[in-house]
């Protein structure tokens, strides 16, 4: 939880800084946090009939692959069109820096 909730406070600032319009960085926001509510209400029912351990660990390797999509993403530039001109303002905190 700790990984999604960083990547939901720093989403619009890393956005914003490296040029997405604000309203698109809020939109950002609101796809995470709609599809977090779908993921909890499909789970929730889910967990009333099979087992919670399994439910936690498909949870689980759900967000990390998400985190790692999104720092994937941080470093392609035809995601976010950052051009090579321009230095990131931040690595991606489960990539280390090369400096």
């Amino acid at each position: 939880q700790v990984a999604m909730s960083a990547v939901t406070v720093h989403i619009v600032p890393y956005l914003e800084s490296v040029g997405v319009p604000i309203a698109v960085a809020a939109t950002a926001v609101t796809g995470l946090t709609l599809c977090s509510l779908i993921g909890r209400l499909v789970f929730g029912f889910s967990g009333d009939f099979t087992n919670k351990r399994y439910l936690v660990a498909i949870a689980i390797t759900l967000q990390t692959i998400g985190i790692f999509i999104f720092a994937i993403g941080l470093l392609n530039d035809s995601v976010f069109k950052i051009t090579r001109r321009r230095q990131m303002p931040a690595c991606p905190a489960v990539i280390t820096c090369q400096h």
